[in-house]
């Protein structure tokens, strides 16, 4: 709700609950451990405080050919998310000017962070060229590792390419559930493999989007085959979680990113790929309308749009180019760069 309409109100309201969520999950996480772990360690070490893998647990809930079992131990999908619970509690305190909480939670942050890393990342690697792995390595846990800062700076391609390696073998189909989908592209494009990302949206193979869509679907599925390939149903028909890829769509198809809580700064990015031709997009913001569309001709990149008259914006085209403007109408192009791949 800030980042999209910058209402301070809104957090401030909302902030004693989040507070009092990551205060209960820290009390949970510190009063017990899973069975399996404290059967493996029968003493508590450092970090165990910090790793909240007890009471009921979804997990990512829906990857393909997972099959749940609810005395699983999902600390590594909790702890990421205590994690990032204590990162936004601290940023938020920050934004209300309440510097002592923002410390606090900061640190809280940073601890569960390295609780992570020290029971879930492998010490040691079967080689030195195979570098860090998970304890878990699905697609998912990765995407978290690097989506809510959980490995070190230096991990991070190691992670990457790690996470790219998966869906390549995958056959560039994505295993991901209700809780890192929405983060996968984007992921996967930061960290440098934007044609990875387009394949995986793209994809027209059981699991992915498109296959939604070849079998009728008018929204998007709980589960991946919620209609399977002999038209048989499965669990809900309308669900929200997998339609997060329209974050993809939104800020790196179309490129409209919010410079400035509120939209108040703009940033206009498109990472054009996939064999797309072409893309419009428009977004109603509280600061007014952002209109953006782009072409690709004759291998020219060509980007025309419109935001709110009076508001910083930030063009980034796909050449490396940068334009800045303060709103109205705009148009520019550019030679399209080859397509690359950093991990090739």
């Amino acid at each position: 709700m800030y980042r999209a309409y910058g209402d301070v109100e809104a957090l401030a309201e909302a902030y004693p609950m989040m507070r009092r969520w990551v205060e209960r999950v820290e009390r949970v996480a510190a009063s017990d451990r899973h069975p399996t772990r404290a059967k493996k360690h029968a003493e508590w070490r450092e970090h165990d405080r910090y790793l909240w893998d007890t009471g009921f647990q979804w997990g990512e809930w829906t990857e393909p050919g997972v099959q749940w079992d609810p005395r699983g131990d999902f600390g590594i999908v909790a702890t990421a998310y205590f994690a990032r619970s204590a990162r936004i509690l601290a940023d938020t305190a920050e934004i209300l000017g309440k510097r002592d909480d923002a410390v606090r939670f900061g640190e809280l942050s940073d601890r569960v962070a390295a609780a992570w890393r020290a029971e879930f990342v492998d010490a040691t690697p079967k080689s030195a060229q195979s570098g860090m792995r998970l304890t878990q390595p699905t697609q998912a846990n990765y995407v978290r590792a690097l989506a809510f800062d959980l490995v070190e700076p230096a991990q991070r391609e190691d992670a990457a390419a790690r996470l790219a390696e998966l869906i390549r073998k995958n056959g560039c189909r994505l295993s991901t559930g209700f809780l890192s989908t929405g983060l996968l592209l984007p992921t996967l494009a930061d960290a440098g493999y934007l044609d990875l990302a387009y394949q995986v949206l793209l994809q027209p193979k059981e699991p992915g989007w498109l296959v939604m869509v070849e079998r009728g679907a008018t929204s998007i599925w709980e589960e991946w085959d919620g209609i399977d390939a002999e038209g048989r149903p499965h669990n809900s028909q309308n669900h929200y979680a997998k339609g997060a890829v329209s974050t993809f769509l939104h800020e790196y198809v179309a490129g409209i990113r919010p410079a400035a809580p509120g939209y108040t700064a703009v940033e206009i990015a498109p990472s054009p790929g996939g064999g797309l031709s072409n893309c419009q997009a428009i977004l109603k913001t509280a600061a007014g309308l952002i209109d953006i569309a782009w072409t690709i001709t004759d291998g020219v990149f060509r980007m025309r749009g419109e935001t709110p008259q009076g508001t910083p914006t930030t063009l980034r085209l796909p050449d490396g180019g940068v334009v800045e403007t303060v709103g109205g109408r705009f148009s520019e192009s550019c030679p399209l760069p080859e397509a690359t791949d950093i991990s090739k």
